[in-house]
């Protein structure tokens, strides 16, 4: 059992700093190998993941014996964008081959839904979606327009809304990215997981995903009275406890 920093390098030359959590160095031949990735929400987050969310998946994770990777994206703050991402989780796929993993269940925050079903991979065995943002435009229409209309009348080239820094490229991104197409590819199991009086990620990002999502297996987990993050201690709870068991189904 070992913890292991370490960075991981795009073919671009951009940089990605890792934490893999791993039970042995090499794993067995023939084995069916999991690895859990897990995507923070972009700007204005880390690896940790919200509220250090992420920090608590490693720990339950290794201790039922399911090795683990988060990472920071090469472009942060106002550089970040769905496409930079992208490239990210490609780089992470082909990382998790190189050191024998055949099946990756990735854990995702909010925006992080997107660059995880624009990017399809082989490997990929299952998907967790916490408070997932589905259907980017309307967050934009709903947080975002007002004051992407002052940015634009000042001049200014990023704006700020709950702590993230937004450059003018991932806003363009959020008005026009349709996922949709991507919902209906999906073909893998898919857990979601959000609260029921969630202010951030409105509760209507799911009826896309119920319109269009054809996965062979999707669980939907709205906590009644949960607000975004999911942070009380019993939401936690909650929380990993239905986590581990989708990934036990994945497993199995």
């Amino acid at each position: 059992m070992a913890t292991h920093s370490l960075s991981i390098d795009r073919p671009d030359g951009k940089r990605l700093e890792a934490v893999h959590n791993f039970l042995r160095a090499v794993p067995e031949k023939d084995a069916k190998e999991i690895l859990t990735v897990m995507l923070h929400n972009g700007p204005g987050e880390s690896r940790d993941g919200p509220d250090g969310i992420f920090l608590r998946i490693e720990a339950m994770l290794l201790h039922e014996g399911y090795d683990s990777l988060r990472f920071d994206y090469a472009a942060q703050g106002a550089d970040f964008t769905f496409a930079d991402a992208c490239a990210d989780l490609v780089t992470v796929y082909a990382w998790a081959q190189g050191q024998g993993y055949t099946h990756i269940v990735l854990i995702t925050s909010g925006f992080a839904v997107v660059p995880a079903l624009l990017s399809p991979h082989d490997s990929l065995a299952g998907l967790i979606a916490l408070w997932p943002v589905f259907d980017p435009p309307l967050f934009y229409e709903d947080h975002l327009e007002e004051l992407d209309k002052a940015r634009e009348d000042n001049k200014d080239e990023t704006l700020t809304y709950a702590g993230q820094t937004f450059g003018a490229a991932f806003l363009n991104e959020l008005r026009m990215t349709d996922l949709t197409a991507e919902l209906s590819a999906c073909r893998v199991p898919v857990s979601i997981l959000q609260g029921a009086k969630d202010e951030r990620v409105s509760t209507a990002h799911l009826d896309l995903a119920r319109a269009f999502l054809r996965a062979p297996r999707i669980e939907i987990t709205l906590f009644e009275g949960g607000r975004h993050g999911l942070k009380t201690p019993k939401e936690r709870e909650n929380l990993l406890y239905h986590l581990l068991r989708f990934i036990e189904k994945t497993n199995a």
